[in-house]
Formats: C-alpha cells, sequence, structure tokens
C-alpha cells in the first residue's frame, strides 16, 4: 500500500506553487500518492486520511497569509472536537 501525502499552499508571486511542485515530485519518487492543492481548494480536506501533510505559503512578519492561518485553525479545531486528535501546532 503506498503511502498519501497532501501538499497545501498559497503562493502569490508564484515562489511557493514552485516549491510545491518539486516536493510533489520528490514525494512521488519515493512512493508516495500525492493530492496537491492551493489552500482555497483545501477546504474539505481531512488530515488524518494523509500519512504526511505538508503546509508551504510566505511569510508576512513571521506568520502565514490570513487564508493559510484560518484553513489549518479551522481544520485543526475540527479534529481536536470529532476525533481527539491532540497536535502540537497552532
Amino acid at each position: 500500500m503506498s503511502k498519501r501525502a497532501a501538499l497545501i499552499y498559497r503562493s502569490n508571486m508564484r515562489n511557493t506553487e514552485k516549491v510545491a511542485f518539486v516536493i510533489k515530485e520528490g514525494l512521488e519518487d519515493a512512493g508516495f500518492k500525492v493530492s496537491l492543492k492551493k489552500t482555497e481548494k483545501a477546504g474539505g480536506i481531512d488530515y488524518v486520511e494523509y500519512d504526511l501533510v505538508c503546509v508551504g505559503f510566505p511569510s508576512y512578519e513571521w506568520h502565514p497569509p490570513k487564508p493559510m492561518a484560518d484553513l489549518l485553525k479551522r481544520n485543526l479545531n475540527k479534529h481536536r472536537k470529532e476525533r481527539g486528535v491532540k497536535l502540537g501546532a497552532l
């Protein structure tokens, strides 16, 4: 059974997007089945369906852009409530 990875990214100037595609290629070479999604299309992603979840985004004053921060907080809170997942993030 192959491992699954989710790559979620936000890219304003396409630099993060380029990196996301390179990481995707590397993970696929390592045998992962990869789902690559922009922040706007990742709202329904279920983190626990994946063996690896990676996020990429530009940093503004050491913080992610609001759309990425909102997505991460919403999904992490959902998993904490529904599944009792205890994550060391946000």
